[in-house]
């Protein structure tokens, strides 16, 4: 008499060869996500071509013909960066007072990486965090007060003090605005055309420690100097931790967020003309 497989044979035959596609399909899927992943970590990065300044000593005449060579929309920032021999300058600037909350309460900071890697080589912090930060309330009352020569007079009052730090020495220098001996300066302007615009000029040699190269691709990122970490909630009041809370919790989350989005590019400085 023949032998037949049970209902009960048939059912874990059949759960085996689902089982064996499943473990199949997964094996592959786990490779083509592997695949995809190191394709795109493997695409060029853009980059970009930096304007080349002809102007002598501090000035910079092209910097309001020139468009801007890239927008980061993220904090509405307009990025230009300048070069010649000896200097480099890069220019940012935002209309959004959001972003200026951000920098007042986190400070700025701007770093390069001389090799095109985009990592914190040599940085500039500035503006400085302030003592106590705004609440989204505070600082759109704060910002009232202010015509723009008035507010104009507070950037030059309340930001004085910057730093530079070369993570390869691990030398970490503070210098006063007000001092005209710096090798690095910096300025942050307001108009009636933008709210806010910084500029840093910083040599070459600084960033560069040996012969700067033929075609140089230097990275440049865009940070704050502190976190919005715990010291920094810290700071705030009871009524400002539960108003930033508050604004953490609207729908546009986005838009609530206390820091900066840091970023990296990739310049190609200009040639000498």
């Amino acid at each position: 008499m023949e032998k037949r497989d049970s209902p009960n044979s048939l059912c874990f035959i059949i759960k085996l060869l689902i089982l064996d596609k499943l473990f199949f399909m997964r094996k592959y899927s786990v490779l083509f996500l592997f695949l995809m992943i190191l394709q795109v970590g493997c695409q060029p990065q853009k980059q970009f071509h930096c304007y080349w300044n002809s102007a002598s000593g501090n000035r910079l005449e092209t910097v309001n013909d020139q468009g801007a060579i890239l927008y980061q929309p993220a904090d509405k920032f307009t990025v230009k960066v300048f070069n010649n021999a000896k200097n480099i300058d890069v220019v940012l600037a935002t209309n959004s007072p959001a972003t200026l909350q951000k920098i007042y309460n986190l400070g700025l900071s701007v770093w390069f990486d001389p090799n095109g890697k985009q990592r914190n080589m040599f940085g500039v912090n500035f503006p400085m965090p302030v003592a106590s930060p705004f609440t989204n309330s505070e600082f759109a009352t704060y910002l009232q007060r202010f015509d723009n020569l008035k507010l104009q007079q507070e950037f030059t009052d309340k930001f004085t003090i910057f730093e530079t730090i070369d993570t390869r020495t691990q030398e970490h220098t503070n210098y006063n605005t007000l001092m005209n001996n710096n090798n690095v300066r910096v300025n942050i302007t307001t108009s009636n055309q933008l709210l806010f615009k910084y500029r840093l000029t910083i040599p070459l040699g600084l960033i560069y420690d040996d012969i700067m190269p033929e075609k140089a691709v230097l990275s440049i990122g865009v940070t704050n100097v502190n976190e919005a970490d715990k010291e920094y909630y810290s700071a705030l009041s009871s009524k400002q931790v539960i108003q930033q809370n508050l604004d953490r919790l609207k729908v546009n989350n986005d838009k609530n967020r206390q820091e900066l989005e840091e970023w990296w590019n990739n310049f190609i400085l200009a040639p000498q003309r």
